[in-house]
């Protein structure tokens, strides 16, 4: 993982509520890890888990969908 996707993650955490950071763990227990560095797939995924989790409105949500290219 490189700096840059750590301080994303950090920040992608941070934005997080803590009902939300319990969800995490079982999500990223699904995620397809581990993947090529280009790969955008596992982003797109968590994306989708969070809006059907707790909606499209959901600050995460909006945050990790302005990172997907």
């Amino acid at each position: 993982m490189s700096l840059e996707e750590m301080l994303i993650a950090h920040q992608v955490m941070a934005w997080l509520t803590p009902d939300e950071l319990e969800e995490l763990a079982d999500l990223l227990e699904h995620a397809p890890l581990p993947v090529h560095w280009c790969c955008r797939v596992p982003l797109r995924e968590l994306h989708r888990r969070v809006v059907r989790e707790f909606g499209e409105g959901c600050p995460a949500a909006r945050r990790l969908k302005s990172l997907i290219l």
